[in-house]
């Protein structure tokens, strides 16, 4: 072994505020690989009840959300964390994440562009 990893592990990439596109392509990879079930969850959003659910299907549910936000939170620096911390869900946590971040984005695209002309 080289040593050096390659760009999929078992960890997801950790979004520093600098690797943001690279990240999202990951994270999404990495999410859609935990199963068709945990992938329909983070696209519909999930809305977790008062109490823990006591049926077999209901703690399926409960317990993938749970998967896909201690994933997305373990994808954040630790600065970054705190900024998203407040929200609940996986989708929550993934749409303000993007938000933050595609702003920024699309706003250095803007720049850059302006700049070549």
């Amino acid at each position: 072994m080289s040593g050096q990893e390659g760009l999929f592990s078992y960890k997801p990439l950790c979004l520093d505020g600098t690797n943001f596109v690279l990240w999202k392509i990951i994270m999404r990879a990495y999410l859609q690989s935990l199963g068709v079930d945990v992938w329909e969850i983070f696209e519909g959003g999930y809305h977790y009840p008062t109490s823990i659910p006591t049926d077999c299907v209901g703690k399926k549910l409960y317990e993938n959300s749970a998967k896909e936000v201690n994933d997305i939170f373990g994808g954040l620096a630790k600065y970054k964390f705190v900024k998203f911390m407040q929200f609940s869900t996986a989708k929550e946590i993934w749409d303000n994440i993007s938000q933050s971040y595609e702003v920024g984005t699309k706003v250095k695209s803007v720049k850059l562009q302006t700049y070549i002309i």
